[in-house]
């Protein structure tokens, strides 16, 4: 019972808001998917934006996540800096323009049989990177968009093709910092993915202590000594 306790208070500290570390992004920096024991890049991200810095591995690569996208970037191709950026992510939309017609997004920069949804013209999304792959038009090159896009509540990502969309430019980070907290502390609390109600810590702290109640019930249950049954006249 004691190893089940531990073993939930773990998993609800995972849920508990932390400080997190930022750094910039150096040109050619690439978020990678870790796949078969290798990693597999999945996009450049736009220079002198920022990610959050998660792990570092002893292999010369950063777990980060990037808007809402979790990857792994090279150390040497990040600069840690001291403070909360106050603009992390490039607001870089897309829109399908496609002289009419909808855009495929693919699960990889590649021609084949890999779509994994249809945007129709005039769909908006947001641009998360570039990557380089196949040339569908000839003379249009081999840049593709690695977006996010979101249809009926659905959030997909993939890649789309540079010349089926309209892209705006990823425009450049900036230096400007979070306000400084209480205290002087510089940095930025991250809002917890799940945020406990007054009504529901109640009811955890009630279930926390109930182990230890039913446990004290228990020992003493057991120390104490059983009283002999009373005697009967035969």
């Amino acid at each position: 019972m004691m190893n089940t306790l531990i073993s939930f208070l773990i998993s609800l500290s995972l849920f508990l808001p932390t400080d997190l570390t930022y750094a910039r992004i150096k040109s050619g920096a690439a978020l990678c998917d870790f796949i078969g024991g290798e990693y597999v890049e999945t996009a450049v991200l736009p220079p002198t934006f920022y990610v959050a810095v998660l792990k570092e591995n002893d292999d010369g690569y950063c777990l980060v996540s990037y808007m809402d996208v979790t990857g792994f970037v090279k150390a040497e191709a990040l600069e840690k800096v001291d403070f909360t950026p106050k603009t992390k992510y490039a607001d870089c939309g897309f829109t399908v323009s496609n002289d009419s017609q909808p855009a495929n997004l693919r699960s990889a920069p590649t021609r084949g049989d890999n779509v994994i949804a249809v945007m129709p013209n005039g769909a908006v999304g947001k641009v998360i990177g570039t990557a380089v792959g196949d040339e569908l038009i000839n003379g249009a090159g081999g840049i593709w968009y690695y977006v996010r896009y979101e249809n009926g509540g659905t959030l997909t990502y993939g890649y789309v093709y540079n010349a089926h969309i309209t892209a705006e430019p990823f425009g450049v980070g900036s230096d400007e910092r979070e306000p400084q907290k209480d205290g002087g502390i510089q940095g930025e609390r991250e809002q917890s993915a799940f945020e406990l109600s007054p009504p529901l810590q109640i009811v955890l702290i009630v279930a926390l202590c109930l182990p230890v109640v039913f446990c004290a019930f228990m020992l003493r249950k057991k120390k104490s000594p059983k009283k002999d049954s009373p005697k009967t006249d035969s």
